[in-house]
Order: structure tokens, then sequence, then C-alpha cells
């Protein structure tokens, strides 16, 4: 799935071992992400006036349509798909810390993509022959250069345990959607942690979105949120 799928990555937790060695240690936590956005303003909004339905870019479309704001496509996110953790790890809190540090390295990126100075140096073809090597499985993720982003996101079927865990990560709910999933009967959520200063064109989004969301969720709680969980 992930070769037909160029946008999608997996970044994985490890326990504190010298990769020299040869062997691939146990994963602690997996996490699996796809880039999203940078969609064109104009096309958003031709879709939006049409009512037509595009695959991929799930957040994008998802809030563009709800808060009717074509411009939010236009921003760079990343979703993360899903977070696994390894079941012999599992309640010792290794998937917070997983996305604690996931957190921490895109917003770190940003500062450290611009000090970086590339060095490059010439190699004969006969070097170039006897360094020929096989792709490792594994790179080290201070190797890695990510795009400028400005948000992180999650879309899940909403159950308190899991509303719980992002929430506690530093994400907030943006959008929850009043139909229900065909197979587990419950409504999904969106929950988006921005981490970067954006563009000059939707300033205060996420103030602006969240107050929009918490005013129809009051509005809903009578009718169609009603059967919605609080303990």
């Amino acid at each position: 799935m992930l070769c037909d799928a160029p946008s999608h990555r997996i970044f994985v937790l490890l326990p504190p071992l010298v990769l020299s060695i040869g062997l691939v240690p146990d994963i602690l936590v997996a996490l699996h992400i796809s880039y999203e956005g940078q969609i064109n303003v104009k096309f958003v909004r031709k879709c939006l006036f049409n009512g037509l339905k595009m695959n991929g870019d799930l957040i994008p479309w998802a809030i563009s349509k709800q808060f009717l704001d074509p411009n939010f496509g236009e921003l760079s996110g990343l979703r993360i798909i899903r977070i696994v953790t390894n079941p012999d790890s599992q309640k010792m809190g290794y998937g917070t810390k997983a996305l604690y540090l996931f957190t921490r390295f895109l917003e770190k990126k940003k500062i450290y993509k611009n000090n970086t100075k590339l060095k490059t140096k010439k190699i004969n073809k006969n070097e170039k022959q006897k360094n020929i090597n096989i792709p490792a499985i594994l790179f080290d993720i201070k190797d890695k250069v990510l795009p400028p982003l400005d948000y992180v996101g999650v879309s899940f079927k909403l159950s308190l345990p899991l509303l719980c865990f992002w929430k506690k990560t530093g994400f907030d709910v943006f959008l929850i959607r009043s139909h229900k999933m065909q197979l587990s009967n419950e409504p999904t959520v969106i929950m988006i942690k921005k981490i970067f200063k954006t563009k000059k064109k939707i300033p205060c989004w996420n103030n602006t979105y969240q107050f929009e969301f918490f005013k129809k969720f009051l509005n809903l709680l009578g009718s169609e949120f009603r059967e919605i969980s609080t303990v």
C-alpha cells in the first residue's frame, strides 16, 4: 500500500540500541502518516460551489467544507492515519512519548532547515561501484527533512479513551460529524494541532474554527449529539 502512496510515511520509536550490529530492534511504536493540503484555492472554491467530493486530503476537504473556507486547503498539513503500540509495551506511555517526540521533531525541523548546509563530494566511477550498498530498512529521523507544515491532524471514531489520549498530547477538536459510521455506529471526529505560524491569508484560523465548532456543537447537543457519552 505504501509503495502506491508516495505521500505516506512510517515513523517508528525504537529502544536505545546500536543499529550498526546488523539487527532490527523491536519496534515500540509505529506512526503511519500522510501529507495533505497545498491545494489550489480556486480549485477548492470550485469544488465547494459545485458540491464535488474529492478523494484523498481528508482533513483539508472536511474542514474547508465544514467552515466554508477554501483557504484552509492551501495550508500544508500532516495527518496521522494510525498509531500502533507493541502489544508487550502497551499502557506504558510509549504512544504518548512517540507522539510528543514526533511533534517536537516537526517543530524543530523548520529551524534546522535554514541553518543546514549540505556538503557535496566528487566521486569517481571506481569509488561509486565499490560503495554500492543495499538500501537500509531504517533511517535516522535526524537525516530526514520534512516540508514546512502548518498543522498536524488526526481523524478517528469518537470514543472517550481516544479523545483523552489526543487531547492530552495537545490536539483540539475541530469537527464531529453528525452522521455515524456504518460499522461502528459512532460519529467520527477530527482533531488538529497547530504547530507553525500560518500564512497571512487566514491568521488565527484555529481560534475562529474552534469558536464556530463549539457554537454548533452546543446547539446540536439536544438533537444530533444527544447520544454522545459524557462519562
